[in-house]
């Protein structure tokens, strides 16, 4: 996305803007009861698809695609452009 940021599409930035947000929500929703909604959300329609599609291994998978794609996006954002390795 550094290299060519042109070609960057909204759908690839939903990943990692969602599970900030589950993460976010997951650690402050002790203190702010509402943003637990948000993990809550995202897992009830991970599980909504995995039943729609009768495949049960989506509840394991989605999250491990949608993690580590974010991961990578957000190393990625945070890598200094100066390290020499394409973002």
């Amino acid at each position: 996305m550094r290299l060519h940021p042109d070609s960057t599409r909204l759908r690839q930035l939903v990943p990692p803007t969602a599970i900030v947000g589950i993460v976010a929500g997951a650690l402050l929703s002790r203190r702010h009861r509402p943003l637990a909604l948000l993990p809550g959300t995202y897992a009830a329609v991970v599980a909504a698809t995995a039943a729609r599609a009768r495949q049960p291994l989506i509840v394991l998978v989605a999250p491990l695609i949608h993690g580590a794609w974010s991961l990578g996006i957000i190393a990625g954002a945070l890598r200094s452009p100066e390290d020499g390795r394409a973002g």
